[in-house]
Parts: structure tokens; C-alpha cells; sequence
């Protein structure tokens, strides 16, 4: 199956904001997936149901670090013939070595 690419954002609330969602983080990072996080949201990349999986941990993961509610909201970018990335998604926007010394 080709990998995909899921933006997961969880919404706590209740309880300390930061402390929850750094748990959140921590439970994508123990995935063992390559992720970034950004300033809204942490991005994942891997096989859809992984990904799923790691968006239910981060979700759970707040629950467990004390909050109260915790809405995640979940991006998942998939094509059937050819694997996805970060890098691939983002080439057109960043400059290459060529580019960026012009």
C-alpha cells in the first residue's frame, strides 16, 4: 500500500493546553513514523492505517494527560498509484540549491 500523509490537530480542553499537547506529540513520536510539528498542526507520514492509528494515540494521549474534551481534527492526503511525502507535496514551494543561492 502506498504511503499517505495525515495532518492530525488535537483541540483539548480542559486541564494545561501545552502540557496535553506536547503529550499528543509524544505519543506521534513513539509511532516511530516520520512526522513534523508545525505551529497548528504535526504532519505524519506512512500507511493510511498507521497513520489512523497514530491520530487515535494523539487523540487518546490528550485524555490521558487530563483534559476534559478534545476535538481532533485529521488530513489525510492519499494517492493509490505512488507514495506520498512531506518532500513531495512541498518541492514545488521550496527553492532548490540551484534557487536559493540566485
Amino acid at each position: 500500500m502506498p504511503k499517505a500523509v495525515m495532518a492530525v490537530q488535537v483541540i483539548p480542553h480542559g486541564g494545561k493546553l501545552y502540557d496535553i499537547v506536547d503529550q499528543a506529540i509524544a505519543a506521534i513520536a513513539r509511532s516511530g513514523l516520520p512526522y513534523e510539528v508545525t505551529p497548528f498542526e504535526t504532519v505524519v507520514e506512512g500507511e493510511r492505517e498507521e497513520l489512523l492509528a497514530v491520530a487515535r494515540a494523539a487523540h487518546e494521549a490528550c485524555f490521558q494527560a487530563g483534559a476534559k474534551s478534545v476535538l481532533t481534527i485529521i488530513k489525510l492526503a492519499e494517492r493509490p498509484d505512488e507514495d506520498l511525502t512531506v518532500a513531495k507535496i512541498l518541492a514545488r514551494y521550496r527553492p532548490g540549491p540551484q534557487e536559493a543561492a540566485e
